[in-house]
């Protein structure tokens, strides 16, 4: 989602209030609620991927009532650029590291597209060779 969608990282520092959500979503790039809505239109299943995950959420750093991040942050975004269609997307918010268990075939969102894959009910080819 960061700098694809946004136009900017959040970097896991997103706070829910004092105005750095709301300029967060104002960098939704212009061209992504276009092709959202065309690719809507043409019956074409929508997903998004994040490393941004609940699992990073701690009393120390990143108390869930200061900070966004995950699922909910990539909720806030759809709901801001394209509400109208935001639950034609599948949300993956998932980062291995925060959850204490990375494995290589998780690295590079490959969870993710298996996670994609299989709510769509389409075969996962993993084109990756792992070194």
């Amino acid at each position: 989602m960061d700098q694809c969608i946004v136009a900017e990282h959040s970097r896991g520092c997103i706070q829910r209030t004092g105005g750095s959500l709301s300029e967060f979503v104002k960098k939704v790039t212009p061209s992504f609620a276009i092709f959202a809505n065309k690719l809507h239109n043409n019956d074409i299943r929508m997903a998004i991927a994040t490393h941004s995950d609940a699992a990073e959420y701690n009393d120390v750093y990143r108390h869930p009532r200061d900070y966004i991040i995950g699922e909910d942050l990539v909720s806030k975004v759809l709901e801001y650029s394209v509400r109208e269609i935001m639950d034609s997307f599948f949300i993956v918010a998932y980062n291995p590291r925060a959850r204490k268990n990375f494995k290589l075939e998780d690295a590079n969102k490959k969870y993710h597209i298996r996670e994609i894959a299989k709510h769509y009910d389409v075969n996962y080819i993993n084109s990756y060779s792992i070194i």
